[in-house]
């Protein structure tokens, strides 16, 4: 084993957390897209709708507030800055892997790399852990050998997914639900 696998393995991370990064840039702006122009509906149709909802216009008011401190409290997050971060880590991490530098000087630069960027989550590790490993049927190595798989990332990598599909379409079929009640 050598350098190389480890930097392999942390380009492939990166390149998830990017791809994790995205989809949530992705799907928060969809979101609050989509409340706004749940608002701008209900506005539009205000006099019918006041005459069924006590405090009608208090509650759109109060509504378009939280929308967009929302997507201000979003904005801070940094999704697009993070997954561009990853993106040029993950560049400079696959040209030295590349490189025919010695193991030590690899590993230097790697380092000095990683010191330069913002660290992946564990989840973006076990993602593709799982996704290699368990899903595809690929043997992955790192500098100490085979990674092995364990049905409690198998179980969190399903987790994580179904819980964010289901807040994502939750968030989705509120505001017609609640026009509907």
């Amino acid at each position: 084993m050598s350098i190389d696998d480890n930097i392999w393995l942390t380009c492939k991370t990166r390149m998830h957390a990017e791809k994790r990064y995205k989809k949530y840039s992705f799907f928060a702006h969809l979101i609050f897209s989509y409340y706004a122009l749940s608002l701008i509906v209900t506005s539009l149709f205000s006099k019918h709708l006041s005459e069924n909802i006590e405090y009608f216009y208090e509650i759109n008011i109060a509504l378009s507030i939280s929308l967009f401190a929302a997507s201000l409290v979003i904005y801070g997050f940094g999704y697009e800055q993070l997954s561009s971060k990853h993106r040029e880590c993950y560049l400079l991490l696959h040209t030295l892997l590349n490189d025919d530098q010695s193991n030590k000087s690899k590993k230097d630069e790697y380092h000095k790399i990683l010191n330069g960027f913002p660290n992946q989550e564990t989840k973006d590790y076990e993602d593709l852990i799982v996704e290699r490993v368990w899903l595809r049927g690929e043997e992955l190595n790192n500098s100490r050998g085979s990674i092995e798989i364990t049905k409690l990332m198998v179980f969190w990598y399903f987790t994580r997914h179904a819980f964010f599909y289901a807040f994502i379409l939750i968030c989705f079929l509120l505001p017609p639900i609640s026009l509907l009640l």
